[in-house]
């Protein structure tokens, strides 16, 4: 029983290894599905807001963020999700 509990773990670190190395140099390689709502956000993560918009599907669907800016005067990022409630926002 020892040398089966002994190989595997060491199997299982193998396989953790490969697998964290795998996904190291794969990541950067998988285009962002910019319709997918984080994907979006990651995509607008180097940019400065003075405004965010946070909220479920309501604040999603029923602000508009251009119109907003426009009226501010100041950029505004829209970061409501559907089917979010408070505790997913914050």
């Amino acid at each position: 029983m020892r040398p089966f509990l002994h190989r595997l773990m060491i199997l299982s670190l193998l396989f953790w290894l490969v697998n964290s190395a795998a996904g190291l140099l794969l990541l950067p390689r998988i285009p962002l599905n910019l319709h997918e709502k984080h994907h979006w956000m990651l995509a607008h993560r180097d940019r400065d807001f003075a405004v965010a918009v946070l909220g479920s599907s309501r604040a999603l669907n029923n602000v508009d963020a251009v119109t907003l800016q426009s009226v501010l005067g100041s950029s505004v990022i829209n970061l409501g999700a559907g089917g979010s409630n408070a505790a997913d926002q914050y």
